[in-house]
């Protein structure tokens, strides 16, 4: 859904998913309704009073969501499923700063003179000036991972600082509070999602299990220890695919098994 926070009526809404520019292969849009907040009375103000800050707009995602957004400031981010998002009507001041819970791939419009500025749900720090890169930072996940596509940023933690160049990635780690730096061979796949597409090289199950429960919103349970000897597993189809087709292809290249109640699957090997 989408939130105003704050008094007056919201000066610019996010554009529909339907006028900004189409992505290699359609997405999955979905419907917001905007509630704004009680309007304060009208009163005169002095002339040389300060004027009242922008307006906080939030968009929540639901699970088997997404949506495409167009920023005050000509940035463009594509929302994945079940993820929030934070950002004023307007940005002022001598930056762009924006808060967010889940996933999003950011178009980032170059303006040296106002660093961009994301600030995840675990207090990581991410500043750009003008790039493309996408962020995973859902917290009933471990970890959270900033791929660099082009350009360059740095996140940091608090603690540490890192910067990026293209075909990087930033891991945090919550269980232990680290901060580290990796190459990858192909960012695009971390973008994927993006053009309706699942692109998993090499990665483990659980993480792909993550990513089809929050895309089909259902509950997959599973034993952990299970679930954990599959560390390298690719798995590459259209996100419009039924769950059964993508679940087909799972069983080719691991021994599980499952059966689904209602919105519950459960996975055995």
């Amino acid at each position: 859904r989408m939130q105003q926070e704050g008094a007056s009526q919201p000066q610019e809404e996010a554009e529909p998913a339907s006028e900004m520019p189409a992505p290699d292969e359609p997405t999955r849009e979905y419907q917001f309704v905007s509630r704004p907040g009680t309007e304060a009375p009208a009163r005169e103000e002095a002339a040389d009073s300060i004027p009242p800050a922008p307006e906080q707009i939030r968009i929540e995602i639901p699970k088997g969501g997404e949506y495409r957004l167009r920023l005050p400031d000509g940035t463009t981010a594509w929302l994945n499923a079940e993820t929030v998002i934070v950002y004023p009507s307007e940005f002022v001041g001598e930056g762009r700063a924006v808060t967010l819970s889940g996933e999003a791939f950011f178009d980032v419009a170059h303006d040296p003179s106002k660093p961009f500025t994301i600030t995840t749900a675990d207090r990581l720090e991410i500043t750009v000036l003008g790039t493309r890169f996408n962020v995973s930072s859902y917290l009933d996940v471990d970890r959270a991972q900033v791929t660099l596509v082009e350009g360059s940023l740095s996140v940091a933690d608090g603690e540490r600082k890192v910067t990026l160049q293209p075909s990087q990635q930033a891991v945090f780690d919550r269980t232990d509070r680290t901060l580290s730096l990796h190459d990858v061979e192909d960012p695009s796949g971390c973008c994927a999602w993006t053009n309706g597409m699942f692109d998993f090289k090499l990665q483990p199950l659980e993480t792909i299990l993550d990513a089809i429960s929050k895309w089909y919103d259902i509950r997959i349970v599973y034993d952990p220890a299970a679930v954990a000897r599959f560390r390298a597993i690719t798995l590459q189809c259209d996100r419009r695919s039924d769950f059964t087709h993508v679940m087909e292809i799972l069983q080719e290249v691991t021994d599980l098994h499952y059966c689904a109640e209602g919105k519950t699957v459960r996975i055995t090997f």
